[in-house]
């Protein structure tokens, strides 16, 4: 069951569907304590005390500065990684992110694993000042591809860039000349994206990344000061909740994981 309790986006329970591979169901409800005491040394909790100054800071496993505000249990991380789902666009309504919590997701993107920490990406905000602007380079990008659009065409157009609290574009930009091969930084770039979703979510907002055709049009992308070799990788919505999605259906792990026998 999914509700909204205390401004945040509550999963009680990771509901799984569907059948294993041979045949036998699958766990319908995921057993976080079944977890802890199966894996116990690696989801040991892991928890920050101290003022923010830095004072009494404590170093993660990877070597970096971590400070309270950082405290979390791996419970809470996981179950929060397991509960994650795209929410369309038309499921997400006011308030938005506030500046700090916008921040603080852009915060999530920024400790993705980056080889070479080139940082191959970047993020264009859209105020509400600009979405009329930007609805209006929606509904000209969509006469330039559609010959004749209907009205709704164009009313569809103009609402993918309004009827979102907050919508961010993601650009990708890769350095091509370095040491760092190109696919390594569209990993890097893929990484943060999925971090800086997963942190709307963690807040209890729900967040989609959208991309399509209008991504690549030429006209478009100069408006919005995209470089041509940078690349408009998708639109990100951020809202609130306001009607939860159905359920996503979950794909067995044996789908992605296999063994090595030589």
């Amino acid at each position: 069951m999914v509700s909204r309790r205390h401004g945040r986006y509550h999963s009680p329970q990771l509901r799984g569907t569907g059948a294993q591979p041979d045949g036998r169901a699958r766990p319908d409800v995921l057993d976080l304590q079944h977890l802890r005491t199966l894996h116990a040394p690696l989801l040991q909790p892991f928890m920050v005390t101290g003022d923010r100054s830095g004072s009494d800071r404590a170093r993660s496993p990877g070597g970096d500065d971590v400070g309270p505000e950082c405290a979390v249990t791996a419970d809470a991380l996981l179950s929060t990684m397991l509960a994650r789902r795209s929410v369309s666009p038309r499921r997400l309504g006011p308030p938005a992110p506030s500046a700090e919590q916008l921040g603080l997701m852009v915060d999530a993107a920024l400790r993705a694993p980056d080889h070479g920490r080139l940082l191959p990406w970047r993020l264009i905000e859209f105020g509400d000042a600009q979405r009329a602007e930007l609805a209006q380079l929606f509904e000209d990008e969509k006469w330039r591809r559609t010959p004749d659009p209907t009205p709704q065409d164009i009313e569809r157009a103009r609402a993918h860039a309004t009827q979102t609290p907050t919508m961010l574009a993601f650009v990708v930009r890769p350095e091509s000349d370095g040491k760092v091969p190109v696919h390594e930084q569209w990993l890097a770039a893929g990484a943060a994206l999925g971090q800086l979703v997963l942190a709307a979510h963690a807040m209890g907002f729900g967040a989609i990344v959208l991309s399509g055709e209008r991504c690549k049009d030429s006209t478009l992308r100069a408006a919005l000061g995209i470089a041509p070799e940078e690349t408009l990788a998708g639109f990100v919505s951020i809202g609130t909740i306001v009607s939860p999605p159905p359920p996503a259906a979950r794909t067995p792990r044996s789908h992605v994981l296999s063994s090595w026998k030589p």
